[in-house]
């Protein structure tokens, strides 16, 4: 379907369906980067309902603000493994050189 057609697809906004030229930004820059799927024939372009919706799904899922927790568990997460990494760096360098690795 043509740009156009694919208007109402989106959520409206003050009761109003998204302008064209909003479309014709999503489908060439990505917004929280999320970009809307299309193709480009004879000058025209067209998409999906399907990737109209997957594009409304994903720039929702990213949309949202993560809760304190889960923001906490995914930093917590991540210093794990960054202090895994460096123990594995360290234990690499000790073994390369002489003597023993002190326990970490």
């Amino acid at each position: 379907m043509e740009i156009a057609s694919a208007a109402p697809l989106f959520p409206p906004r003050d009761g109003k369906p998204p302008h064209i030229g909003t479309l014709y930004r999503r489908i060439r820059y990505s917004v929280n980067g999320v970009r809307l799927k299309a193709v480009k024939h004879s000058g025209r372009w067209y998409t999906t309902e399907r990737w109209v919706q997957q594009y409304v799904e994903e720039y929702t899922k990213r949309a949202i603000v993560p809760t304190r927790d889960e923001r906490e568990a995914e930093i917590e997460q991540d210093s794990s493994q960054h202090i895994e990494r460096a123990k594995e760096s360290l234990s690499r360098r000790w073994r390369r050189g002489k003597g023993q690795m002190p326990a970490l």
